[in-house]
């Protein structure tokens, strides 16, 4: 839910990818609201403390985020688009999650 009400606030589409995962989609957005965006899905996630059971190193729920931010015209396809940011993902969980990376 608190996912869901900052994404309607903020006029972003979200869909589950697999898993744990989900995709981010925001249309025409700059670099600087992107940042902006995703500075308060963590803080909202991170406030609300939602209970993370039979975790050994965080007691509630945290997110990472591999961040991607490219125009139409960059002709970037939808799998390369999806490649790049989960290849963000991946150094931002190994960097010791809870935490995004944005190129």
């Amino acid at each position: 839910m608190c996912l869901a009400s900052c994404l309607l606030q903020l006029e972003y589409f979200v869909s589950r990818y697999g898993g744990d995962e989900f995709v981010i989609l925001g249309i025409n957005k700059s670099d600087e609201e992107l940042r902006d965006f995703i500075e308060k899905l963590f803080c909202n996630i991170n406030s609300a403390k939602m209970p993370f059971l039979d975790h050994m190193v965080f007691q509630h729920v945290t997110i990472s985020m591999g961040v991607v931010n490219k125009t139409v015209e960059s002709g970037y396809s939808l799998a390369e688009f999806i490649s790049s940011a989960d290849n963000n993902l991946y150094v931002a969980k190994k960097n010791g999650k809870n935490r995004y990376v944005f190129k």
